[in-house]
């Protein structure tokens, strides 16, 4: 399986099963590969025994325009896309920046935004004026006020699971 890692568990699997078969039966069965399974034999330690690599394995390609160029064309527009700025790094810079760089940049911008850009928009702001969202229901005594005027009217406001009366008073039927 490309791409995901082993556990200790598979390597106790392969150990045993290596007893009995062979190197290529041993790895189907522990749930790895063949090129997996010869790693593990020359392995002297377990996999969660194995330092977490931190460190980086290039050097960093936009290092030097990194605080003199990008950050502050992303102070004035955050909103720009990695693939704009990288045509602007094409064009300041040429054959520097090829197009194979556009995911570094991509992961170096969202880190960005993650850490020092601007705060989330807020999509809907949930604020309640009593009143405004409510429907009227009316309460006639009889047909004869009905005609006339309304002495009061009730008006309720619901949100969500809450629901708030409030009486208003001279209401005029015309």
């Amino acid at each position: 399986m490309s791409g995901t890692h082993i556990t200790d568990r598979q390597v106790h699997l392969y150990m045993t099963k290596r007893k009995d078969h062979t190197q290529e039966v041993a790895a189907a069965k522990a749930g790895m590969s063949v090129r997996t399974a010869r790693r593990v034999t020359k392995a002297t330690e377990l996999p969660s025994q194995k330092p977490v690599r931190d460190w980086r394995t290039r050097t960093n390609p936009f290092a030097d325009v990194w605080d003199t160029e990008i950050v502050p064309l992303l102070r004035c527009s955050p909103k720009l896309k990695a693939i704009t700025l990288l045509r602007k790094l094409q064009e300041d810079h040429a054959d520097r920046f090829p197009e194979s760089m556009r995911r570094t940049l991509e992961r170096h911008i969202s880190q960005w935004r993650a850490l020092e850009g601007p705060g989330k928009e807020v999509f809907f702001p949930q604020t309640y004026q009593p009143g405004v969202r409510g429907f009227l229901m009316q309460k006639r005594r009889d047909k004869a006020s009905a005609k006339r005027f309304f002495k009061h009217a009730s008006v309720q406001t619901r949100y969500g699971a809450r629901s708030s009366p409030i009486i208003c008073t001279a209401i005029r039927r015309q």
